[in-house]
């Protein structure tokens, strides 16, 4: 005798039943929440799925539709799905503009040597740096790239997932934005503002006003660049936009890596843009990679010329060897030249920081040697005593050096923006200990010290020259374990004022060749910690959202901690709301005494910056209070009145300023702050 059919599955259709399950569900969890009982989401939805006979659960996102309006502000937080998108506060809304060639392409003939995707690349219709497989990039893929669309599209997904998007932070990614033409620059933040606001801008001021009176606020938004593209032109443009962080490709503090990855860039590039960042009031966060080679002796490009065919077994075996590093070589015939230019091979790299004089006269011998013609040029006046520069068959030239970085650094600061850096651990020719020493160097030395980290550990993936290089056997990932224990090792130097935004890139991993093997590394990580008997006391673990979420603890107390150091040239000063007995952090402000280099007309003179302010914890509505919740609650209040004390009785400043998000300047305006060009200012001393 086989089963009996369901009494409710012989009356009604299968979206009848849906209706009916979705419904009961919505009953009683407002029966539970009216009769304050804790309740399993999963267990009430398999039990009255069972009960209706259906073979498969209601979507989350349908039972969210199906909340009754005056139940929302109730249901909607336990509701939630992947309640960690808006634990810090914010929507974070992630966008890609179109692809395009990475600029130091023209400069140094090639990207580096770990870097995927791109319209030269084995995956074209991505952009670079990407696969095209990444959840980010395949949602501006369907959109075809159009950051309206990309926009509008997140936004409905967040909300259909339960989120608050009342207050959205943009993160621009796909290369090298500042890179772009301006008109496509501008058109695309336009773009940005225009989606939430739902005005049709004809210019970025128009859609910037716009925005400002949006129900969706944007509060900040955040670009991807690099130390070359991050100079006083590139930092105004972005303060127009209303960007208010910058994420700058560091990848290693060592020049030679730098050097030899094709970065195209060096460290003092890197530096240099964190203060030039930092003064301008951004805050920003680093890239960091390991493992990187720095064994290439063979530019990616040579610009070999073969005359009358002499000496043809030197350039066909130098293409050869080329060639199988994973270079790619570029041959160019000279005709009619004298009968004794046999081959001249023109090769830009120039005695920098590392390449001796002594290096570069036994090149001259060893290019003689196998039939060369060299041809050195002698430039006058160059910086540091750097006399010479060949054209040869040796080295690579960066274009900026490690000096480059931190000045960048130190501008950015001081134009305001908070700086994030990108480090890539596990790169060629990094061994496990110069890899630990570059991040100790990284948080220790003045000359960087982000705001925030990506580590990024090296992948190895088709269509790159790290590929051929690991295809060929001369570069090898750190085994699983090893790269554990490196992230745990560097989580446990990270600084309380840092945050640590990833540990490792969000390409899938049928793509990657070698290198992390886990999803979940960070979670790994942490949980080697605990067995080393260390801790993570970065931003994001001691956040108050994560540790409800993670923990399910909440602070007991608030009290204000100061943290001052010295970073970029400036005097920085890291305000905190916390609970210390717990280690658990409401709200951070980040004050920085700029150096007196700023370059920005607004901070001129005797000024200090905010370079930011957030308070943390589940998003709260802008003009709403929930008195469980760590927002609107006055600590962002109380962590200005303290920034202002400390500018003007420490720091003897007459003005302080604020780099603000667009949606945010009504709040700094309540607080007596007026708009003076990108930024909100207050006068300390009546003048």
């Amino acid at each position: 005798m086989g089963k009996p059919r369901n009494k409710f599955a012989s009356n009604h259709s299968r979206e009848e039943l849906m209706v009916m399950t979705v419904t009961e569900i919505i009953q009683q969890l407002i029966q539970a929440h009216e009769a304050k009982h804790d309740v399993n989401l999963n267990k009430i939805k398999s039990k009255v799925s069972s009960k209706y006979g259906l073979t498969s659960q209601p979507r989350l996102v349908d039972i969210i539709a199906g909340v009754p309006q005056q139940y929302k502000k109730i249901l909607l937080p336990k509701l939630k799905a992947k309640p960690v998108r808006t634990a810090s506060g914010i929507a974070v809304v992630a966008v890609m503009c179109k692809p395009h060639r990475c600029p130091h392409i023209a400069m140094t003939g090639n990207i580096c040597v770990y870097c995927p995707g791109g319209p030269d690349s084995d995956f074209e219709y991505s952009t670079q740096s990407y696969t095209g497989y990444e959840p980010t990039s395949m949602r501006a893929i369907r959109a075809r790239y159009n950051p309206y669309l990309q926009t509008r599209h997140r936004v409905e997904q967040l909300k259909s997932l339960g989120h608050s998007v009342d207050k959205v932070e943009f993160i621009v990614m796909g290369g090298t934005f500042m890179s772009l033409d301006e008109s496509y620059r501008d058109y695309f933040i336009r773009n940005l503002h225009d989606a939430l606001s739902g005005h049709t801008s004809n210019n970025v001021e128009e859609a910037v006003k716009y925005s400002e009176k949006s129900c969706s606020k944007c509060i900040g938004i955040t670009i991807e660049t690099r130390p070359d593209y991050c100079l006083k032109k590139h930092l105004s443009d972005m303060l127009k936009y209303g960007c208010t962080r910058l994420e700058i490709g560091v990848q290693s503090v060592y020049e030679d890596i730098a050097r030899d990855t094709n970065r195209g860039h060096t460290v003092k590039a890197v530096t240099e843009s964190f203060t030039m960042s930092k003064d301008a009031g951004f805050k920003f966060v680093s890239h960091m990679m390991s493992d990187l080679p720095n064994d290439f002796h063979i530019y990616m490009f040579l610009l070999v010329g073969v005359i009358q065919g002499h000496t043809v077994k030197a350039v066909t075996e130098s293409f050869t060897m080329s060639k199988d590093a994973g270079f790619k070589v570029d041959s160019h015939m000279m005709p009619d030249l004298p009968n004794d230019s046999h081959i001249y091979i023109f090769l830009l790299v120039g005695v920098i920081q590392g390449h001796t004089v002594k290096a570069v006269t036994e090149s001259f011998t060893m290019s003689k040697d196998a039939g060369f013609k060299v041809v050195s040029h002698m430039m006058p006046d160059l910086p540091n005593d750097f006399h010479i520069y060949m054209f040869l068959l040796v080295g690579v030239i960066q274009g900026h050096t490690v000096k480059a970085v931190t000045e960048s650094f130190t501008m950015s600061k001081d134009a305001g923006f908070k700086v994030v850096s990108h480090m890539m651990p596990d790169l060629p020719n990094v061994d496990l200990e110069r890899d630990i020493e570059q991040f100790i160097e990284f948080f220790e030395n003045p000359a960087f010290r982000a705001d925030g980290l990506k580590i990024y550990p090296t992948l190895v993936i088709r269509g790159t020259g790290l590929y051929e290089l690991w295809k060929t056997g001369r570069y090898k990932s750190y085994p699983p374990s090893v790269l554990v224990d490196l992230v745990a090792r560097i989580l446990a130097l990270v600084p309380p004022w840092t945050r640590i935004y990833r540990v490792q890139r969000d390409i899938p991993m049928p793509l990657v060749s070698s290198g992390v093997e886990y999803g979940n590394l960070r979670e790994l990580a942490l949980a080697r910690m605990k067995d080393l008997g260390t801790q993570c006391r970065d931003v994001r673990t001691r956040e108050v959202g994560i540790q409800e979420i993670h923990n399910k603890v909440k602070p007991y107390e608030a009290e204000l901690i100061r943290r001052d150091y010295v970073a970029n040239g400036g005097w920085e000063t890291f305000l905190s709301y916390e609970d210390p007995e717990q280690d658990i952090l409401i709200g951070l402000l980040r004050l920085r005494k700029c150096t007196g280099e700023v370059f920005r007309p607004e901070l001129k003179g005797s000024c200090s910056v905010v370079r930011e302010l957030h308070v943390y914890g589940t998003a709260v509505p802008v003009h709403a209070r929930d008195p469980t919740k760590f927002q609107h609650q006055g600590f962002g209040t109380l962590l200005m009145e303290e920034a202002a004390r400390i500018a003007q009785e420490e720091h003897g400043s007459r003005k302080i300023a604020v780099i603000s998000g667009v949606g945010t300047r009504n709040y700094y305006s309540k607080l007596g702050y007026e708009l003076e060009g990108p930024y909100m200012t207050k006068l300390l001393v009546e003048e």
